[in-house]
């Protein structure tokens, strides 16, 4: 799920859920290879803006991201992006007139204005609602969508599969399969738009909201004469 592109279609029929995550706020734990390394929260508040932190510490590998901002209806208005890790600091600015990324220690760079106001995020799921509602569920078949992604600076093609829905204890999700370069993943999300869980198989990463833990459960497990 990390698809960090270094910082360098609208489809009317049967559309997904919200192109925005609904206000309040989401709590995601963070699992790599089953055990917690990290965690992410979105919130968003009825006057559009929003703030998004992801804190990761998985092996020797930390990352710290903060993004906060506003949307306009469905569009990004402006947005600060502060991110910390091993490769060092990055601060990215985001208005709907001007983009600049300033590594650290390094000049600032203006970066090219998105044509597209279709998102999708790498390490701040909650963006990635955007892109899923933007693919034609009703076709199960790969769609590719060109998507800004908000904690890289760059657009991008995404991928985006629409597969199944789910019902478990805390409500129905649909399913999509979301392919970006080498990354892989499963996103699951609920008709309001609201981004529960992210399962990367390849890189043993998981992202799962609170409540939500029931996605990922085998229904056989707590009955093992129904699947002898």
């Amino acid at each position: 799920m990390i698809y960090l592109a270094g910082l360098a279609l609208i489809l009317t029929a049967e559309r997904g859920p919200s192109p925005i995550p609904p206000e309040g706020a989401t709590h995601m734990t963070v699992l790599f290879a089953g055990a917690e390394g990290g965690e992410s929260r979105f919130v968003r508040k009825a006057d559009g803006s929003f703030e998004s932190t992801t804190k990761l510490a998985i092996g020797g590998t930390k990352i710290d991201g903060r993004i906060s901002g506003h949307y306009m209806g469905s569009s990004l208005t402006d947005y600060v992006l502060d991110q910390s890790g091993q490769g060092g600091t990055i601060k990215l600015t985001f208005s709907q007139k001007k983009i600049v990324a300033e590594p650290a220690n390094g000049k600032p760079v203006d970066l090219p204005i998105p044509k597209t106001t279709i998102y999708i995020g790498s390490l701040h799921p909650a963006f990635t609602a955007s892109a899923l509602s933007a693919a034609n569920w009703s076709k199960k078949e790969v769609q590719t969508v060109s998507v800004y992604l908000v904690d890289g600076g760059a657009t991008i093609d995404a991928k985006i599969t629409p597969q199944d829905e789910r019902t478990v204890s805390a409500g129905k999700v649909r399913r999509y399969r979301v392919q970006i370069g080498m990354a892989d993943e499963q996103v699951s999300m609920t008709d309001d738009g609201k981004i529960v869980g992210i399962d990367v198989p390849g890189q043993k990463l998981r992202f799962v909201a609170d409540g939500w833990q029931a996605l990922y459960e085998d229904p056989f497990a707590k009955y093992p004469e129904l699947s002898a």
